[in-house]
């Protein structure tokens, strides 16, 4: 999402030899770098710029909870409730998480498509006219 987001902000395509490298961070510095675009591109547009940064608010915390729930370590001890165990980053602690349900999955899942379509259709007003 945010690499298609980056790539209209620029104006490039992805055959563009910059492509990559503007589009190859892990989310954080994908996020920092759609921030700083979105500073030049919106600057005269407070609203736009307001919204896209919400949305990149949503993304990052939809990206916390995606990343728990794929790369923890899903365990049970012998008479415990199964946890996810993960290091909290903010803390610099290992942590235990309650299992997420079916329905927390699927509205995380849902809103990670909300965050797509939103920065889908804000930026496709970037792309040139044909």
């Amino acid at each position: 999402m945010l690499q298609l987001a980056i790539k209209r902000m620029l104006g490039i395509s992805i055959d563009d030899p910059g492509y990559w490298g503007e589009t190859k961070a892990m989310s954080a510095g994908l996020r920092c770098r759609t921030r700083e675009l979105i500073s030049e591109r919106y600057g005269d547009d407070e609203d736009t710029a307001d919204i896209l940064n919400k949305v990149l608010d949503d993304a990052e915390e939809v990206t916390t909870l995606r990343n728990r729930a794929l790369h923890s370590v899903w365990m049970k001890a012998p008479d415990s409730e199964a946890v996810l165990h993960d290091r909290d980053n903010l803390l610099k602690v290992h942590v235990a998480y309650q299992l997420p349900s079916a329905e927390t999955l699927a509205g995380l899942s849902q809103r990670i498509s909300r965050i797509q379509g939103v920065l889908n259709n804000l930026t496709r007003k970037l792309l040139p006219r044909t």
